[in-house]
């Protein structure tokens, strides 16, 4: 097959051999996803005393570089969880032993890879004043759990759990061995990119980069600096990764032409719909902020699918 991005001549892709789909799931793990659960459930109560690690610290702060107010240290009413350190080391455990009404300074010390650069490695201060103490309550696991997720009882709640997670391990090991049916398929096939194919991948790559970045407050000019590397060294790191995305892409595309997979309108609409049921979000909403790019982004995750699923039904079971 030639295609204007890669040429191919595919390998065998039928009665390939490989792993059996086990689903083995331990009363251990049900309770510990039942645990979950639980913790979810769990409402705040307010205490009367000081804060331990695992109470809940509400409280105002503001931090200090020196005698200035950093952009991006200040907050109110911002419900911490003491003990899940989710801030900078060393602040919560700061706060174990206050109590409601009290007004303390927490010195702390930015990690030296800290992505904001004027604050890596600066020791600051935070004014911090505690407005509520708080812990939390777990409900207990009984009948009356079990109907809150519309069970008749607590022993249908927790067959539910164990089903749900045989379903979901099954999911991860369906996946685990299409993924390795793939790479025999690739390895046996021979494949020849563009470089403006392999490029579009490490586009998408250094795209989702910069979002994860900027989810942290950081840039990618941060982040190249941090590393002390370049926009190119970064993009000949990804290469590797872009070019075995590309050639899977490329394994899949060929098995989808020569076994006449074709993805209908209908097919992308019924996605669509499922999208959204998972998002709970309107249909007809969800479709309308769709543009044909995304639809065919749609049709192509859908074609993909098609094709791992004929490879595995056509694979052989050791």
């Amino acid at each position: 097959m030639t295609d204007k991005n890669f040429s191919i001549t595919l390998g065998e892709y039928k009665g390939i051999k490989r792993a059996p789909i086990t689903a083995d799931v331990t009363n251990d793990e049900v309770q510990a996803a039942i645990k979950q659960e639980q913790e979810q459930r769990a409402k705040m109560h307010d205490v009367e005393r000081p804060a331990q690690l695992g109470d809940t610290a509400v409280i105002d702060f503001a931090g200090f570089l020196g005698d200035e107010q950093f952009e991006g240290g200040t907050s109110e009413n911002y419900s911490l969880a003491l003990g899940s350190n989710t801030f900078i080391p060393g602040f919560e455990e700061q706060l174990v032993g206050t109590s409601a009404g009290d007004e303390v300074d927490v010195n702390v010390t930015f990690p030296e890879n800290y992505p904001a650069g004027n604050l890596a490695g600066q020791p600051v201060v935070f004014k911090c004043k505690v407005h509520k103490v708080q812990e939390r309550k777990l409900p207990e696991l009984n009948d009356l759990f079990g109907k809150m997720y519309g069970f008749a009882n607590y022993k249908e709640f927790e067959q539910n759990v164990h089903d749900a997670l045989v379903q979901q391990k099954e999911q991860a090991a369906r996946s685990q061995v299409q993924n390795a049916l793939l790479e025999q398929i690739v390895a046996n096939s021979e494949i020849d990119l563009s470089d403006e194919f392999v490029n579009a991948f490490i586009e998408q790559m250094l795209a989702t980069v910069t979002q994860d970045l900027a989810r942290q407050g950081a840039s990618m000019e941060q982040y190249l600096a941090y590393r002390n590397i370049t926009d190119e060294q970064l993009r000949a790191e990804m290469r590797p990764q872009a070019e075995a995305t590309g050639k899977a892409s490329a394994v899949l595309a060929s098995i989808a032409q020569q076994e006449g997979i074709v993805i209908t309108d209908e097919d992308v609409d019924n996605d669509v719909r499922r999208m959204a049921m998972m998002y709970q979000m309107d249909y007809d909403k969800l479709a309308g902020t769709m543009d044909e790019a995304a639809r065919e982004s749609v049709r192509n995750s859908l074609e993909i699918s098609k094709a791992l699923q004929l490879v595995f039904d056509a694979s052989i079971e050791e």
